[in-house]
């Protein structure tokens, strides 16, 4: 089974498995610089890339220049073997053209505001009053009893478009898909893949509506729309039937308006629709964009999410992407993920992030984010960056490499599932409001608990979208069919409402013996009381754990999948837990890893490290047992030998107008602020200080590049040169200018904004759509200095000390450190191997050993080393720092457990009165460095600690 597996990868073109990152296009492109990043993204393993076009771009968006770009990339793909998708957008969502289409009225995205008067408003769309005790539409001059109108309006969102009105999505295929064919048919389906759509939404802030719900209302009601819009304010029992057929009209419309009209150009174009909806995560956020995420993924060739933040969860999202590609026979599915993690996210948590999608059924990785520069904009942008710019360019690659390895496996497998979870989100409908989350929050909160006892106990399952089940499902012989799916086991969890559709085919599939576990059954059919009696358990989770195609329980938060290929099966098992966890799977299985395509033997309970995964596969023959381990030791007494140049951010400034009268020290975020709000337009000065107190070393004075007209040091004109770190950023040697006590850089500056930006930051019917595809004319940004200083407590820069500690390096003279510090310590072996755990914050660790190298460190925090037995090895450890503490976010009161995006740099938006509520004046830095290292040689005995390479 092993070889079978290891031959395939070894024969497989794994090109098409690789991960693509988003590539963002986000200030003035150059193509020589674009070319030497394809040829970076080959290097670290990348399959190809999606061009994106993002916040901060400068040249112009689908004119001539942009194309001449796209076409040089695809020219070099080709070279490269590499394959290419199309960001359909600027910014994000999908379906404005970068604002284009906004300037027709009609085009823009509608939704709904209800106001109580004592008259009806002619000018409503709808008015409603009581009549006979009950509401109802008031028409032909119908006066309410009570005397108070309930008048509905339309309004239009100037930032949105109407994506469920097939004329604007029209518009949007001819200023974008045609645009491309018309210029690069002959690389479609060949380097190039297809397109990537992002986000589509209705208008997603307020209660949506779209003026095609009028003939979707009259064909399959036979009811004017306006009769029942007044339920979508309210949510009692009478307004369940409205808003469950509303809603399912709005996600009808939806699919089959936007997404089967791009699906069906690609195809007849001869390539590929990948990309995700909005906020998946959740069935209540579902609502926001288009009130059921599954039937879209019908209409993608390779069906996607999105993953948001750290600690975001992926159990639903990539559970029902899966599911739904499963049964329709979809082999990749795509993640979009990384996305506002944050600078500090380490190689070890990220590969742990894209695990406990994988695990679901993802296989097709798409990086957030390949910044083509991090000046302006580019380096708030909602990071971690896997670009150039990351130290630990090596680890990146190892990741890129395995995770090509696991999306081929999974592609090209099926999951042995037999259990289905019938899909709650039309619950959701009946007491949705967008600014009221209490009534449908328990709804997450019970579907969640119920997939937390599934993963304890073993069970594998799919979700059973109703609009799938309606399109491709039936229940036969005691079966529910679902596509290539079929399920002898249903699970019905805490739910409210199902469609008749749905009742139907429960009612057959209970009477021909279909085993079903019922947590809570229906109240309502499509949204009308109904009786439901015929549907009760009449087996147990244990009795579906049981039937399963492998037994397996764990006292952790650990899940999994069972598959099988071609010739090949495996057991795949992710601990998405932040704790260890114990782990009990079938007898006969032997652990292959696919970091160096080892097979080991293994035992049936075994330790499963917090954040890790393992692959276990059926076997008949014996392998070498894993490597044994006596018990760990503390390595003491590691000495500094060498550590990378420290840094210094300025990000207090004083302004000037004149040059000559200075305002008070004020952060550069609130200045910037001041002047859009100002809307200035003109000369400025810029002052940034910082303080020397006996170092006169090397000093570097970094900076983006800006409009700047003059540039002092203490008086003295500075020179600049590109920096080698980014080609949008520049610097200056100023060591021989700098002095004892306040230094001074004061930039002058030409200031100046077009208007679209201070109307886009600042206006309240701007939604992030707009903004998501803005520039700056001008941007006033941190400085860095960089050189071989220490930084006090208060700032100051001091001549450098090589670090006496290993840990917490950033309260020890470096807070903003993003380098290599390096230490050495000489072992004597009692054994040819050795292993160390590394213990602490850090991105990557690489071991020399006797002057050679001996290993790295980065997506497992420990490193078997080959070492020279009897004698004293000379051990050089090199730890690597993120780029969190030199680019922040330093002073964002909330934290970054939420995410982090622009608004933790920026505050933007939030300076009232020259104060925002979420600044902090004290900067915070995270830690950085080695807590531990824990040491322990081989072993030819039992009995001892084990542990796996």
């Amino acid at each position: 089974m092993e070889n079978t597996i290891l031959t395939k990868l070894q024969n497989a073109d794994l090109m098409p498995y690789a991960p693509v990152p988003f590539w963002s296009w986000n200030n003035y492109i150059e193509k020589d610089k674009l070319i030497a990043q394809i040829r970076h993204m080959k290097c670290v393993g990348c399959g190809g890339f999606i061009i994106h076009a993002r916040t901060g771009l400068r040249t112009e968006y689908l004119s001539e220049e942009w194309f001449e770009l796209v076409g040089a990339c695809l020219e070099e793909a080709k070279k490269q073997g590499m394959y290419v998708w199309i960001y359909d957008e600027n910014g994000w969502p999908s379906g404005f053209v970068g604002g284009k289409l906004l300037e027709d009225e009609g085009n823009r995205a509608c939704y709904l505001e209800k106001k109580t008067l004592d008259y009806t408003d002619p000018s409503a769309y709808a008015v409603f009053g009581i009549v006979g005790g009950k509401k109802c539409r008031l028409i032909d001059g119908m006066k309410s009893e009570d005397g108070k109108y309930e008048n509905i309006y339309i309004l239009r969102s100037p930032a949105n478009t109407d994506i469920l009105n097939p004329d604007v999505v029209t518009q949007f295929l001819n200023e974008t898909h045609e645009k491309y064919y018309e210029r690069f048919k002959d690389s479609f389906g060949r380097e190039l893949l297809g397109f990537f759509t992002d986000e589509p939404q209705y208008y997603r802030w307020s209660t949506p509506f779209a003026f095609t719900t009028e003939e979707y209302f009259r064909t399959h009601f036979g009811e004017d729309v306006r009769d029942g819009l007044i339920s979508l304010f309210y949510n009692n029992e009478e307004d369940y039937p409205f808003r469950a057929k509303y809603y399912k009209a709005m996600n009808d419309l939806y699919m089959h308006n936007y997404y089967k009209r791009l699906y069906d150009w690609c195809t007849d174009h001869n390539c590929m629709l990948t990309g995700h909806c909005v906020e998946e995560t959740n069935l209540y956020t579902q609502m926001w964009g288009n009130a059921d995420n599954s039937p879209s993924y019908e209409f993608e060739h390779i069906p996607g999410i999105d993953n948001l933040g750290k600690n975001g969860c992926a159990m639903l999202s990539a559970r029902q992407v899966g599911s739904v590609a499963g049964q329709l026979g979809k082999k990749q599915i795509l993640t979009e993920t990384f996305g506002c993690c944050g600078y500090d996210t380490t190689p070890k948590e990220t590969l742990a992030i894209a695990e406990k999608q994988y695990v679901h059924g993802v296989n097709y990785l798409c990086q957030h984010l390949y910044s083509y520069s991090l000046a302006g904009q580019g380096k708030v942008d909602h990071p971690p960056i896997f670009s150039y710019h990351i130290k630990w360019q090596d680890a990146f690659k190892d990741m890129n490499v395995y995770l090509t390895k696991m999306g081929y496996l999974l592609a090209n497998s099926e999951t042995m599932v037999n259990c289905g979870i019938i899909n709650p989100i039309a619950s959701v409908h009946l007491n949705y409001f967008r600014d009221k989350q209490d009534y449908v929050l328990k709804l997450d909160k019970e579907l969640y608990k119920l997939q937390k006892t599934l993963n304890k106990k073993g069970i594998l399952y799919d979700f059973v979208n109703e609009t799938i089940l309606s399109r491709h499902g039936k229940a036969e012989n005691g079966s529910l069919i679902v596509g290539k799916r079929k399920y002898d086991y249903l699970i019905v969890p805490y739910i409210l409402t199902l469609s008749k559709n749905t009742k139907a085919e429960l009612e057959k599939f209970v009477k021909d013996g279909g085993k079903v576990f019922v947590v809570k059954a229906p109240d309502y059919t499509e949204g009308v009381r109904d009786d439901w009696s015929f549907l009760k358990s009449n087996c147990t989770l244990d009795d579906i754990a049981k039937a399963g195609a492998v037994q397996l329980t764990s006292d952790g938060d650990c899940e999994y999948t069972y598959r099988k290929g071609d010739g090949f099966e495996f057991l795949y098992i992710v601990n998405v837990g932040k704790k260890d966890a114990t782990v009990k799977g079938p007898a006969g299985y032997s652990r292959i890893n696919l970091f160096n395509n080892d097979v080991y033997d293994f035992p049936e309970t075994f330790l499963l490290r917090a954040g890790e995964s393992m692959m276990l596969i059926p076997t008949e023959k014996h392998h070498p047992p894993i490597t044994l381990y006596e018990k760990e030791k503390t390595l003491d007494g590691l000495e500094c030998i060498a550590v990378g140049d420290n840094c210094l951010p300025i990000d207090n400034v004083q302004i000037s107008f004149d040059g000559v009268n200075y305002g008070p020290v004020e952060p550069l975020a609130k200045e910037f602020e001041r002047l859009l709000r100002m809307e200035y337009c003109g000369q400025l000065f810029v002052k940034y200080t910082f303080k020397i107190n006996g170092y006169r070393g090397k000093m570097r004075l970094v900076r983006e590049k800006n409009n700047y007209l003059y540039s002092t040091i203490n008086g003295e004109k500075v020179e600049f040169e590109e920096s080698a770190f980014d080609f949008k950023f520049e610097e200056a040697d100023i060591a021989d200018k700098i002095k004892d006590g306040v230094n001074e850089y004061i930039a002058e500056v030409d200031f100046y904004e077009r208007p679209h930006v201070f109307w886009a930051l600042f206006d309240k019917k701007a939604t992030e759509s707009v903004r998501n595809c803005l520039w700056y004319d001008t941007e006033i940004e941190n400085v860095l200095l960089f050189g071989n200083f220490e930084v006090t407590k208060d700032r100051t820069l001091i001549p450098c000390k090589l670090p006496t500690v290993t840990w917490n390096l950033q309260e020890h003279g470096y807070p903003h450190f993003s380098g290599k510090i390096t230490y050495k310590k000489e072992i004597f072996a009692t054994s040819d191997k050795v292993m160390l755990h590394f213990y602490g914050r850090f991105m990557t660790i690489n071991v020399d050993v006797n002057g050679k190298f001996g290993g790295r460190s980065s997506l497992r925090h420990r490193l078997e080393l080959k070492v020279e037995k009897g004698k004293t090895n000379l051990l050089e450890i090199t730890v690597s720092a993120s780029l969190r503490n030199t680019f922040g976010p330093f002073h964002y009161s909330e934290g970054e457990e939420m995410g982090v995006g622009p608004f933790s740099f920026t505050l933007r938006g939030s300076w009232k009165n020259g104060k925002s509520k979420y600044y902090r004046k004290s900067y915070s830095v995270r830690p950085f460095g080695l807590k531990r290292i824990g040491i322990a040689f081989s072993v030819d005995k039992d009995g001892k600690t084990t542990d796996e390479n």
